[in-house]
């Protein structure tokens, strides 16, 4: 195990677990998605620096951004701010975009993940295969990691269509020296053949369904 994704819930007092299917488009609507992306941010980077000085471990820990915190004015100073304030070195963070964000406005993307990699943090493009990211401006943006999207892993042992794909988003991304994340890896077949395909990295289910901090810290403690 080499790190952790953040995911947010929300667990209404009174109607219930909300997923985030239903109260994230609401917040995008009503303008409070970027209140609520710095709040997940700026506790995740204090959780995981909490979770890596009692394991004395060096996990890393991806956070998805959305493309309105992304085009924030004041999003690498946020950045920056939330690294001072939680102590987390910035090689244990990593934020996720999405491709859609990315082709948004070309110039501000690469400039942008270029001071985020000034500042050492590591940069992923989300959900790579189902955007509209041109090869062209890839190469140009200063990323570390692409990040295969689930619906080409959920056939990937019977649809020779979407071996292909993934087999040659995992050259692409080696040729441009950047590592390869599988996302919603759901059986050993899966990950087996993804490991002999070149996969870096392997996420999802077959490892662990997502769960909340203390059934981690309980986990780790019985080690």
């Amino acid at each position: 195990m080499v790190g952790f994704e953040t995911l947010i819930r929300w667990q209404h007092p009174e109607k219930g677990l909300i997923p985030p299917g239903v109260f994230i488009p609401l917040a995008e609507e009503n303008g409070f998605i970027i209140e609520i992306g710095n709040w997940v941010l700026e506790k995740a980077c204090r959780e995981i620096k909490e979770l890596n000085d009692h394991l004395k471990s060096d996990y890393y820990l991806s956070v998805n951004v959305s493309p309105e915190q992304f085009i924030d004015k004041n999003f690498i100073n946020t950045v920056e701010n939330v690294l001072n304030r939680t102590g987390l070195k910035p090689q244990n963070l990593e934020l996720e975009i999405t491709e859609r964000t990315t082709v948004e406005n070309i110039d501000y993307t690469i400039e942008l993940l270029e001071q985020l990699n000034q500042l050492g943090v590591k940069t992923a493009i989300d959900n790579f295969g189902t955007g509209y990211s041109s090869l062209n401006y890839i190469k140009e943006f200063a990323i570390n990691t692409l990040k295969i999207d689930k619906s080409f892993i959920d056939d990937f042992l019977n649809n020779l269509n979407n071996r292909a794909i993934v087999n040659t988003i995992i050259t692409l991304a080696h040729n441009l020296n950047l590592k390869v994340v599988a996302e919603g890896v759901e059986s050993k077949e899966q990950a087996e053949q993804l490991k002999e395909a070149g996969c870096d990295i392997i996420q999802g289910y077959y490892y662990s369904h997502p769960v909340p901090l203390a059934e981690i810290r309980k986990e780790f403690g019985k080690s």
